[in-house]
Formats: C-alpha cells, sequence, structure tokens
C-alpha cells in the first residue's frame, strides 16, 4: 500500500469512530416527557398545598393581623374550611340570619361579611350551631352573630371579639326557657364526644341573659372555656329575664 492509499485509510477509519450528533433512529421521548409533566404538576400541587392548607392542629392558624384602619378585622383560616359551598347541609340556621343586626339597620351599617368571613360562619353553623339545636329539640334564637368592625363599634364590642370574624353567635330558647336552657347548653358540651370551642359562656345585662357560643377565638384558639352555673346564677324562666337581647351586648 502507498503511502497516500494508507493515509486516506487512517483518516477513513477516524471518520467511521467519531459519533453522529443525530440518533441513529426515531426515539420515543413521549415518556420523558411524561415524566417531566407529572413532575411539574406534582411540584405544581405540592407548592398549592403548601401556600393553601394550613398543618393540622387543635387550633387555627392565624393570618397576620390588620388593623381596623384596614377595613376588616384579621380573620383566621381553620383547616377544614377549604373550598365550601356555603349554606350546604345546613338544617337550622343560616348564614344571612348570622349578619341580620337591628342595630345595623338603624345606623345604616353594611353588615355583609367578606367571603372569608362566611366561610368561617359556615363552618360554625355545621360545627356547633346545628348540632346545639339538634339537641335542645325546639327554636333557638340568634340574638347576634357576625359584627363588621363598624358595627362592631357601634354595640361597644371588644376590639379583638370573635363576632367580628364570624367565629361566634348568641343564643336564647325561643320559648324564653333561659334557666333550662342554660342546663341543657353545660351538659351537652360536657356530654357530646369530640366537641370543640372556644368559648361557651353565659353573658348577661341588668334585663336579659343570652349564651354565648364561639367556635374560635380571635387568634385561631380554642380554649374550651365552659361556664359554671353556679358563678352566674339561675334565672327565673319568666318573661322579663329572659328578654330578646335586641341591643348586641359587647362580646
Amino acid at each position: 500500500m502507498s503511502f497516500w492509499n494508507w493515509l486516506k485509510s487512517l483518516f477513513k477509519k477516524k471518520k467511521d469512530t467519531v459519533p453522529s450528533s443525530e440518533p441513529a433512529g426515531p426515539v420515543d421521548t413521549s415518556a420523558d416527557q411524561e415524566h417531566r409533566d407529572s413532575y411539574d404538576l406534582e411540584n405544581e400541587v405540592i407548592d398549592t398545598v403548601k401556600t393553601s392548607v394550613p398543618a393540622k392542629s387543635d387550633s387555627a392558624p392565624a393570618i397576620p393581623e390588620r388593623t381596623e384602619e384596614d377595613g376588616e378585622p384579621p380573620v383566621t383560616n381553620p383547616s377544614d374550611t377549604g373550598s365550601r359551598t356555603l349554606g350546604a347541609g345546613h338544617r337550622y340556621f343560616t348564614i344571612e340570619e348570622l349578619c341580620a343586626s337591628r342595630t345595623a339597620a338603624i345606623k345604616h351599617i353594611d353588615n355583609t361579611p367578606p367571603s372569608v368571613v362566611m366561610q368561617h360562619l359556615d363552618v360554625l353553623i355545621e360545627q356547633l350551631l346545628d348540632p346545639i339545636r339538634e339537641a335542645w329539640g325546639s327554636a333557638i334564637n340568634v340574638t347576634s352573630g357576625y359584627r363588621c368592625p363598624a358595627l362592631n363599634s357601634a354595640v361597644g364590642g371588644v376590639k379583638m371579639s370573635a363576632h367580628k370574624y364570624g367565629w361566634a353567635a348568641d343564643l336564647q330558647p325561643r320559648n324564653g326557657l333561659q334557666a333550662e336552657f342554660e342546663r341543657f347548653i353545660r351538659n351537652w358540651a360536657k356530654a357530646t364526644p369530640g366537641i370543640r370551642y372556644d368559648q361557651i359562656i353565659v353573658e348577661k345585662s341588668k334585663s336579659a341573659r343570652w349564651v354565648h357560643v364561639g367556635l374560635y377565638n380571635a387568634s385561631g384558639r380554642q380554649r374550651m372555656q365552659l361556664f359554671d352555673l353556679k358563678a352566674y346564677g339561675s334565672p327565673q324562666d319568666s318573661d322579663e329575664e329572659t328578654r330578646m337581647n335586641e341591643e348586641e351586648w359587647p362580646l
């Protein structure tokens, strides 16, 4: 073999051993793409869960507090609100009922709750108010439910009242048997398995008494505070003692 032929054969061998940048045949990338899509979707779901679903706990994690100057009070988001169909499953109470206010009507205050507070009211009805009404077996009046900041100020409510967040309602029995209702609701709270609440306490003015029922407080806690009948005394079942709490008392 001549020198030139040997040199040509050497270059040919090197060319044959250089890997091509093009695939030798068609490559199915669908599996890889599916994996990437699945990975992206999984991480998107994880990010959504991390940001929208609070960790489970005995208390509702609190959203950073805002002042009343911002137009709405701070609110809490317990893990069981989520995306709810408002009013679904309610048997005895409605959100509208919990927002009705004689004082707001007189003073022309718009007591319409924001959407997150409507979810709180929905949970309050489902977890406390409807079960109480079912066990009591007779009509119950809501004398004060949700209060917007302006209404809460108008009735002299405390700054961090649970009413401002849609977590509380004041109750009186429609049949006027206030003493019996107070005994019943205390026994119900003590005997009902798994029941959780912040406060079930008796409040009173010079002419009326009612039971304040709160699911969470303003900080998202459930303190399980239950009134003692001895501390509050027992009213006579009379029209004067059980008169409707129409002026919406502070708590």
